[in-house]
């Protein structure tokens, strides 16, 4: 290998150089020959004595910011940072990451890489400081060892314009003999990268706006690096996911694909998210999670990675009645790299909510940044019964519309606090809960035509859900305003304008359904497979449910087991989150049910325990998930789980109306013949 200073001048030509400068009065290409002088100092403190450990690769590389107050534009020193991590994590047994600077503003030390390197989970960290003067820089970088120890470092100079396509020699100088990374003067040698100052600058600026939160700034951040460089591939990825924060998929997905059209210009680890990130935005899940899964299985340290498959497989599970459980150990592995992860945090508590763990939900919600709390604070406290204490939050969560969404649920069950008169929404499902179905209806009696669509239909999802027991005169009455096209609201304003006939659709034939009608269920159903572009997936997923439920109420479960394992088109994510909680639950509830009459006992409770809890916006499933669950284990004869979840179901019970009178007398009967006695 080359020695990165082997193309350093001659002392002759130096001095020749220098004379020249000082005649013409300018000492900035002297600062650039002028003989070595000590290097800039890395150390606050004095770093562990003695060799570091020879650590075989691969090696995982945090990157701190390097100190740029020696330099006349600060900017630099972030920049070069930024290039030298996509340089470092080019072969294939090497990952770099970015280290968050020193929250004193000041330079980072060996103690902030060490502790840096703790926290990232890596092997070693770099250090390094930036010099400059009339257009002239000087880089000194330190590789050391996790805990301190140096490991090597190498030191460049060059001029402002110049630097960024030397930060490879930096890269050689740091990772050692036998390191291969390609040619200069290729493409390649900028993977996720750039040879412009001026578009890195941008994209730090980018960088720095996307993680204060402010989304706009950090597209437009990004943009300005596209204008400076069009092949930047890493500023169009980023460019690509603050505008799905700001809602703006389309540009997303055209800003995703401009970054792969310059595939060579991103890295490994950047190429395989890029790609899954692309499947899933075009809902293509089935295609997303093996592309998601292979990256991090290379990449096991990449919490972006690791986040984005479990919120894939959120979203997969709501297009396919699967448990929201099978993304735990992506999102937790992704907390344990980063412990302020947000996305990660509220996945999280979208999982423990859903196994009613509020406890668990409210750990990590003291792990969320102050500013968030009071949002989650709320969902917490509607999830517990505490009205006043909910109020309470309202008053100082960040706005969100009038209804508050809970993300880690891939956004398609809402908590509404404010929609109806006295919490009347929230009150209904606790109604239904606690098996009063009459009382919920009296209870939205007076305020049906205060509710948004989107409400109404929420509601009615649950409604009609079969554990309800709800009259059939009182379906009857409701099902044709259910089921008819919304008034009141212009598509203009609508958010959910666009999936609404397919909810209507879907509403209608479970209507007919529960109302043993059931011509007019199957031709709702042929009108949701009949569905067109762009809403044909949706329509396809919301007719495979209904008939797997229609299956398993005419006596058939291996059919309904069928009809949900079958594969159906992509579901884009926007329309998943736009449909009621109907779509999303019944695939579960007719599943468990199913591997149920089957004796599958294992499935069965897999599927039932994934069932909403007591947790906040589908409380209302509690009692229905304990005592399928309950049964479970009776017949599994396992029969202290038995017991004890027979007696949480009961708990639910003491105050249900008449039709449940059936139910609860067989429960009882049930927790008697477990033979467990009481305490």
């Amino acid at each position: 290998m080359s020695d990165p200073t082997s193309s350093r001048p001659s002392r002759t030509t130096l001095v020749a150089i220098g004379l020249v400068a000082l005649a013409a009065g300018g000492l900035g290409l002297h600062f650039l020959s002028a003989p070595s002088t000590p290097p800039p100092t890395l150390d606050s403190d004095a770093p562990p004595p003695g060799p570091a450990p020879d650590v075989p690769r691969p090696w995982r590389i945090a990157v701190l910011p390097l100190d740029a107050h020696g330099a006349a534009d600060t900017d630099v020193g972030d920049a070069l940072a930024q290039a030298l991590i996509a340089t470092l994590a080019f072969p294939d047994d090497v990952d770099a990451v970015a280290a968050p600077a020193p929250a004193d503003g000041e330079a980072a030390t060996w103690t902030d890489g060490t502790e840096a390197a703790a926290s990232l989970e890596a092997t070693h960290f770099v250090l390094g400081e930036v010099e400059g003067a009339a257009g002239a820089l000087r880089v000194h970088v330190a590789l050391r060892h996790r805990e301190g120890a140096l490991v090597r470092e190498t030191e460049l100079r060059a001029s402002t314009d110049d630097v960024l396509t030397r930060t490879r020699d930096l890269a050689l100088g740091l990772l050692g003999e036998g390191t291969v990374l390609p040619p200069a003067d290729t493409d390649a040698a900028y993977a996720s990268s750039t040879r412009s100052l001026a578009a890195m600058r941008a994209f730090v600026r980018g960088r720095r706006a996307a993680e204060r939160g402010d989304d706009r700034a950090a597209a437009e951040a990004f943009q300005d690096a596209l204008t400076a460089d069009r092949a930047f591939s890493m500023a169009a990825y980023r460019r690509a996911e603050a505008l799905e924060r700001l809602g703006s998929l389309d540009l997303a997905m055209e800003a995703v694909s401009t970054a792969l059209s310059n595939r060579d210009r991103l890295g490994h680890a950047d190429l395989g998210r890029a790609e899954g990130l692309l499947a899933e935005w075009r809902g293509d899940y089935d295609r997303a999670v093996p592309l998601l899964r292979i990256h991090t299985t290379e990449h096991p340290s990449d919490v972006e990675g690791l986040v984005r498959l479990g919120r894939v497989r959120l979203r997969l599970g709501a297009s396919r009645g699967r448990p929201p459980e099978d993304a735990r150990a992506e999102l937790e592995r992704a907390l344990e790299l980063d412990p302020t992860n947000a996305e990660a945090l509220e996945g999280l508590m979208g999982l423990e909510a859903d196994r009613g763990d509020l406890d668990a939900f409210d750990a990590l919600v003291e792990r969320m940044p102050e500013a968030d709390r009071p949002r989650f604070a709320l969902v917490s406290a509607i999830g517990r019964g505490d009205a006043a204490t909910a109020e309470a939050a309202a008053d100082v969560a960040p706005a969100r519309g009038p209804l508050l969404a809970l993300p880690g649920l891939a956004g398609h069950e809402y908590l509404a606090v404010h929609d109806a008169p006295g919490g009347a929404i929230f009150g209904a499902e606790h109604d239904l809960a606690h098996g009063r179905p009459a009382a919920a209806l009296e209870r939205l009696a007076g305020v049906w035509d205060t509710l948004t669509p989107f409400d109404v239909e929420r509601v009615a999802a649950l409604l009609l859900l079969p554990p309800f027991h709800v009259d059939d005169a009182a379906l009857a009455a409701r099902c044709p305003d259910w089921s008819a096209p919304a008034p009141g609201i212009a598509d203009a304003d609508d958010p959910h304008a666009s999936t609404r006939p397919l909810v209507r659709l879907y509403l209608s034939a479970a209507c007919a359904h529960r109302l043993g009608h059931e011509a007019d269920a199957t031709a709702a159903v042929a009108a949701l497979r009949a569905a067109e572009a762009p809403q044909e997936a949706l329509g396809a997923m919301m007719a495979a449910q209904l008939e797997a439920w229609l299956a398993l109420d005419s006596g058939a479960p291996a059919r309904a087991i069928e009809l949900l394992a079958e594969p159906v088109p992509p579901i884009p994510a926007w329309q998943i989150e736009r449909s009621p909680i109907l779509a999303m639950t019944l695939g579960r509830w007719v599943r468990a049910e199913a591997h149920r009459r089957l004796d599958q006992l294992g499935e069965a409770l897999h599927y039932a325990q994934s069932l909403p809890h007591p947790r906040p916006a589908s409380r209302a499933l509690a009692a229905a998930a304990l005592l399928m669950i309950a049964q479970v284990y009776q017949a599994a004869e396992r029969t202290h789980e038995a017991h004890d979840a027979f007696e949480r179901f009961l708990t639910y019970r003491e105050a249900a109306e008449p039709a449940f009178a059936r139910e609860v007398a067989d429960a009882r009967r049930q927790l008697e013949a477990t033979g467990v006695e009481e305490p």
